[in-house]
């Protein structure tokens, strides 16, 4: 008896309705990954090099000669840094392992960081950050489409 035949127990409309592909395209899903490689591969060296800035500062610079309020401010600044960048870190992780909250909360962070880039008017860092940021939106959109990541 062959593959092909009509099999007797098949619903009616199991027949007529049309299969569903689940696969995605393989070009959609290799984009996917390729950008999803990259925007992590940024979020993890930027999260890394500002929270060695804000460790050498806490800790390694000579901060005995400066006057109380600028040394406290300067340990402040880095203290924060240090958080926000450990968070961006994490958010790196979560977006490596195709966590959709990963890939917001590493958007949210770029957001953030081109915000106080705007205010300092450094324009090589903000057309830097507007890149990841166009990045870390086609990401997301090529991870609804291809639905390599966890529901929200």
């Amino acid at each position: 008896m062959s593959d092909e035949q009509h099999n007797p127990f098949q619903s009616p409309e199991a027949e007529q309705a049309p299969q569903m592909q689940l696969n995605v395209d393989a070009d959609v899903q290799k984009k996917f990954k390729q950008q999803l490689q990259a925007l992590v591969a940024l979020w993890v060296i930027i999260g890394f090099l500002a929270i060695g800035v804000g460790v050498f500062v806490l800790f390694f610079q000579d901060l005995q000669a400066m006057d109380e309020a600028e040394r406290t401010t300067l340990q402040i600044t880095a203290a924060v840094s240090i958080v926000l960048n450990s968070i961006w870190f994490i958010a790196a992780i979560a977006a490596a392992k195709r966590k959709i909250w990963g890939m917001y909360l590493g958007l949210v962070m770029s957001y953030i960081s081109l915000i106080t880039l705007v205010l300092s008017l450094n324009v090589c860092m903000i057309i830097l950050f507007i890149f990841v940021i166009i990045q870390g939106h086609r990401v997301i959109k090529w991870a609804k489409t291809a639905r390599q990541v966890e529901p929200e």
